[in-house]
């Protein structure tokens, strides 16, 4: 993975100043790519959502002012010397619920955005313990995530939303459901064959679990 100069941006609340960095598509290092579509050290390190950590409201990076750049990892001048840096920066599971109860989450889109990512934190236990067991009101709350976010995915379009809508369907443990949707999928490439058949799969021996797909290289 490459990363373009680290920016300074301003919260669009208070005016905080913060350091992250995007990523360029023209090189990229090996990445785990998993079901949910959660891809392991690669554009999950480009923050989206920020808690603000001087005014505590929720921001979009899209949203923010840029303030200048700097050379990916390059020293900070003294001018923006109060630059918090959110490289590496994760939304956690409070905070995310947190999200879906302010003004943040006042659209489809950032409430859809706010749910992936929710959906994403809780599998996350499962990808650091594949016998990882939810307690009761986790399952609850996985579950009713889940449903909230198919209500906001009924109309997918394309083979990223599609698939993902039969994979929230395969983790809710609506196996049924899942294959049906993916036999309507029409993949264009090898990938998505392959990704539309390994769910499949999955589905049909009623595996609900967050999987690896593949590497990129």
């Amino acid at each position: 993975m490459q990363y373009d100069d680290d920016l300074i941006i301003a919260c669009p609340h208070c005016e905080q100043l913060y350091r992250h960095h995007s990523t360029l598509d023209t090189f990229m290092k090996p990445e785990t790519v998993y079901s949910d579509g959660y891809i392991c050290n690669g554009s999950n390190f480009v923050v989206k959502m920020v808690k603000c950590f001087t005014c505590n409201k929720f921001f979009n990076i899209k949203d923010c002012k840029e303030v200048g750049a700097l050379p990916y990892m390059g020293l900070l001048p003294k001018k923006w010397g109060n630059t918090i840096s959110i490289i590496g920066y994760k939304n956690s599971i409070a905070e995310l619920e947190e999200a879906l109860y302010t003004s943040f989450c006042n659209t489809d889109e950032n409430e859809k955005a706010v749910r992936t990512l929710l959906l994403r934190r809780f599998n996350d236990a499962f990808r650091n313990d594949s016998e990882y067991k939810q307690s009761e009101e986790e399952r609850s709350q996985f579950i009713e995530n889940i449903e909230k976010l198919i209500e906001l995915s009924k109309d997918a379009t394309n083979f990223d939303e599609k698939i993902l809508l039969a994979e929230l369907y395969r983790e809710k443990g609506d196996f049924e459901t899942c294959m049906k949707l993916i036999t309507n999928i029409i993949p264009v490439d090898k990938i998505e064959n392959r990704i539309r058949g390994v769910i499949y799969n999955c589905a049909e021996v009623k595996d609900d679990k967050v999987f690896e797909h593949f590497y990129y290289y």
